[in-house]
Order: structure tokens, then C-alpha cells, then sequence
């Protein structure tokens, strides 16, 4: 189960699974300039909504939906040593 999908399912009410997933938003706030993303492969077009709701993203933004099998794209995370300012 990914992060988003759990936002969701407490977004919703449906489900509650790891409460901290909700305070995402909150994140938001607090860093203004910071860019957020999120990734799901499972959420239907109503759980889309909500996410985007409760992550307080702008009507503005950019939604990308594309199949999942897409051998081209990869999605990583680098270790910054330092503070990653230089």
C-alpha cells in the first residue's frame, strides 16, 4: 500500500492506516515554495479528488495519468551526504 493510498483511505474515512499519512498536507503549508508530488497506480478518478484535497494541491497543477508499464521511466531516491546545499 503506497503513502497516497493511504491518504486516502483516511481522507475518506474508509480506512484508517498510518494517521501521520493525513498531516501531508499539513506540509504544504508550511513549506510554500517547496514542490510536492505524489504517485499512485491505483486510485480511481473520485480518490484522485480527494487526494488532490487533502494535499492541497492547486486546480492549476499538473496531473499526469499514463499506463504503468512505461520501460522508459524510472522513479529513484539519492542519498544527499551533507546538507545538500554545496
Amino acid at each position: 500500500m503506497t503513502s497516497n493510498n493511504c491518504l486516502q483511505y483516511y481522507i475518506t474515512r474508509e480506512k484508517i492506516f498510518r494517521t501521520d499519512f493525513a498531516c501531508l498536507g499539513s506540509l504544504r503549508t508550511r513549506l510554500p515554495k517547496i514542490p510536492f508530488g505524489a504517485c499512485t497506480a491505483t486510485a480511481l478518478p473520485e480518490k484522485l479528488k480527494k487526494i488532490h484535497e487533502g494535499m492541497g494541491f492547486h486546480t492549476s497543477g499538473i496531473s499526469i495519468l499514463e499506463p504503468t508499464n512505461r520501460p522508459n521511466l524510472f522513479y529513484g531516491v539519492r542519498l544527499i551526504e551533507g546538507n545538500g546545499f554545496g
